[in-house]
């Protein structure tokens, strides 16, 4: 259950992408490049699966990516 959820938060960004790019301006194509690369991460590979495997370098790859988008979310925050 815990991998449906995480995959519709994922894909929930793409609901708002119009919103997201006129809030970001600049900075919506790395943001976006972001967001792409950590769906791709956090649902590739043997993803819903039986195969399934907890990667902790997978982990590590995902808490980087989302720390850069919070870093640009935190930007555009302090703009304002």
């Amino acid at each position: 259950m815990s991998e449906h959820i995480l995959a519709s938060r994922l894909a929930a960004t793409a609901e708002y992408r119009d919103t997201l790019s006129r809030l970001l301006g600049k900075k919506f194509s790395e943001f976006d490049a972001l967001d792409v690369k950590l769906f791709t991460r956090a649902t590739g590979g043997a993803f819903q699966t039986t195969s399934m495997d907890r990667s902790p370098e997978t982990f590590r790859e995902i808490c980087y990516i989302i720390f850069k988008i919070e870093a640009i979310l935190r930007d555009l925050r302090s703009r304002r």
